[in-house]
């Protein structure tokens, strides 16, 4: 049976819900109806499909009656057949008609936007999502929730929370940089229980101003001074290049007056999307300080690379079962200019691992260099060659993250496995996500199209020195 689920309608109003396909949507049309009012029509858009039952007898009557005798037992049944490809373009009308059957008296507007929310798994690790795989049952890795419709979920929202000694809110922050999720924190989230932070500027705002350019770090102790609730971590310019690219003041001065939490900035100016997430990660660890730093490293898949290709496998192709021509790893090794321009990005990074083993209190086994590949995109920005396997989603232990579609060496992609070298002996488990089309080329990966909400802490900030 799908699951139901009431929704209330008022005349003279358009109300928007988010529906999850497979599920019935309930609205009573008796009780909104204008008082005098007789009869109904309802009216739909493409793949919107509706019908009228009973409350009483449950009967059900669909296309292709155009308009009903309004009772009160009148109920109107929603579904709809495919996602959304816009926010709200799914549109059901009704309309109410007195004595005048040529007259409408009023009018209540449903509009729909559809999402398909997936708990399946790529349980055999192949890249592809299946719906009946036998490995299901026996994978740790519990899926993710797929808004399909909205492709950059992480850039334009983020989840936190708001607490003070009498009260405690969980809150959504609204980036300033508007796009597909333009309403949707205020529409589908903002409650009585939930607040809305809504980071608003008159200024221009360019995608630094997204929260793929917004991470936090896990509690760290620098220099005998605690981060019990870690520390902001936001990209922008480098100083000697004051005209760069950057946040806009309104969201920086939001983020530097939360001092508990005292932001470092970074330089990502030198990608074509820059933000942090693209060459930086944290993910949990059983020792030293309780987790690791993945940085991206040209220069750690240059070294793999020169490898694969001494023993012999430079014949092997990268991108292989994906929408774009492969290429050898001979190509790759010869390219010099590619393998100019990604000794310079190893420089940007570089700067960014000094400040963060400094502000954060690093070492160098604090951190794990991620083979990563970047190649030029406009003017003299750049973005990764292949999905950026740093741009991961960490839910615990377990790692979406993207699928790089390497070279396979013996049956295994030569990057998947050096990655899970690195992460597994730390406990973690390493589930790579097909991302290629739907997230890669547009710009961004897993993490940019994901959102989690994390557990709070139980240090209550008040009590901290600053």
């Amino acid at each position: 049976m799908s699951k139901q689920r009431t929704v209330h309608l008022e005349c003279g109003k358009s109300t928007q819900v988010l529906y999850v396909l497979g599920t019935v949507i309930n609205i009573d049309i008796y009780k909104p109806s204008p008082p005098g009012c007789r009869s109904f029509e309802v009216t739909s858009s493409p793949g919107v499909n509706y019908s009228i039952s009973d409350k009483q007898n449950g009967s059900i009557v669909t296309h292709p009656v155009i308009r009903w005798a309004l009772t009160e037992d009148s109920l109107l049944l929603v579904t709809v057949d495919q996602e959304s490809s816009a926010a709200n373009d799914g549109k059901v009308k009704v309309t109410f008609y007195g004595d005048d059957l040529d007259k409408p008296v009023d009018k209540m507007t449903l509009e729909l936007t559809a999402v398909y929310v997936s708990l399946d798994v790529d349980a055999d690790r192949d890249g592809i999502v299946e719906e009946n795989n036998p490995n299901k049952s026996d994978s740790p890795f519990c899926g993710i929730v797929m808004l399909n419709v909205f492709s950059l979920s992480q850039d334009e929202i983020e989840f936190g929370y708001i607490e003070a000694p009498h009260k405690f809110m969980k809150v959504v922050m609204d980036s300033p940089r508007n796009r597909g999720l333009k309403n949707f924190a205020y529409t589908f989230l903002l409650g009585q229980d939930f607040g809305r932070i809504d980071v608003k500027s008159d200024k221009f705002v360019d995608s630094l101003d997204a929260f793929g350019n917004l991470e936090v770090s896990p509690p760290v102790t620098v220099n005998g001074k605690e981060y019990p609730l870690g520390r902001i971590v936001i990209g922008s310019h480098l100083p000697i290049h004051p005209h760069g690219r950057k946040m806009v003041k309104d969201t920086q001065d939001l983020l530097m007056a939360q001092s508990v939490q005292s932001p470092i900035i970074l330089y990502s100016d030198w990608l074509y999307v820059g933000h942090v997430d693209e060459f930086m990660s944290f993910v949990p660890a059983p020792d030293r300080k309780g987790f690791r730093l993945l940085l991206a490293s040209p220069f750690s898949f240059y070294s793999l690379f020169k490898r694969l290709q001494k023993e012999g496998h430079g014949e092997a192709m990268m991108f292989d079962n994906t929408f774009c021509d492969p290429v050898k790893i001979n190509d790759i090794l010869k390219n010099q200019t590619l393998h100019e321009r990604n000794a310079h990005v190893q420089h940007c990074i570089d700067w960014n691992r000094d400040i963060l083993k400094v502000e954060l209190g690093l070492d160098e086994a604090d951190i794990i260099d991620i083979p990563t590949l970047f190649k030029p995109t406009k003017a003299t920005y750049v973005g990764a060659y292949f999905p950026d396997m740093v741009n991961m989603i960490v839910l615990g232990k377990y790692l979406g993250i993207p699928k790089p579609f390497g070279p396979l060496i013996n049956g295994e992609c030569a990057l998947e496995a050096v990655v899970r070298s690195a992460l597994e002996p730390l406990g973690l488990d390493c589930t790579f996500i097909n991302d290629f089309t739907s997230y890669h080329k547009k710009h961004g990966e897993v993490h940019c199209g994901s959102n989690v909400r994390r557990k709070p802490f139980t240090l209550k900030w008040w009590n901290m020195k600053i």
